[in-house]
């Protein structure tokens, strides 16, 4: 878009309004004006959102998850915990809510947008291909992802067992005598 200034000059704009950001970096989605045209832009990757985050998920180390819960009853949970940290963030304590309606609905819905003609032609606008190996490395540096656990050597966990086997039978056999 573009506005002729009072002195004749030229004001070229562009507002963007991402639906999703994510990189290293990114603090809340995972936080929380446009005028003249608008594009619907995107990677050129649609994708559902939890498929989405299944690599990042996978890639920390956990097991993605299986259970599926209705959209109702996680709308509903969202809505308590809003009715909680209105009162309780108000007069006591005000902390960040775990779940927000708003993130149950943008989670639950699946968003697909192919990018169109006028951005490529008009804007130049070439998608880059991206992975979330970026990501995942960012988070593993910060601290975040399981944690292997240290494997206990099979020979250790045979005396530990023959040291419990026989403090039971001393203590058994202590209790015999008396």
């Amino acid at each position: 878009m573009a506005s002729t200034l009072p002195d004749g000059r030229v004001l070229k704009t562009c507002a963007l309004r991402p639906a999703g950001i994510y990189g290293e970096g990114e603090l809340r989605h995972l936080p929380r004006i446009v005028a003249g045209e608008a594009y619907f832009i995107s990677d050129d990757s649609p994708v559902n959102n939890f498929e989405f985050f299944r690599p990042l998920i996978e890639g920390l180390g956990y097991t993605f998850p299986k259970l599926k819960l209705p959209i109702t009853l996680v709308y509903m949970v969202a809505f308590l915990t809003e009715l909680v940290h209105s009162v309780v963030g108000k007069y006591i304590y005000n902390f960040q809510p775990f779940l927000t309606r708003t993130e149950v609905y943008k989670s639950a819905v699946t968003h697909y947008f192919s990018n169109e003609e006028r951005p490529v032609i008009i804007l130049g606008y070439n998608p880059q291909k991206y992975s979330l190996d970026g990501i995942i490395e960012h988070f593993k540096k910060k601290g975040h992802g399981r944690q292997k656990k240290k494997k206990i050597p099979p020979r250790f966990l045979y005396h530990l067992v023959n040291i419990i086997i026989g403090i039971m039978f001393a203590c058994f056999n202590s209790g015999m005598a008396t």
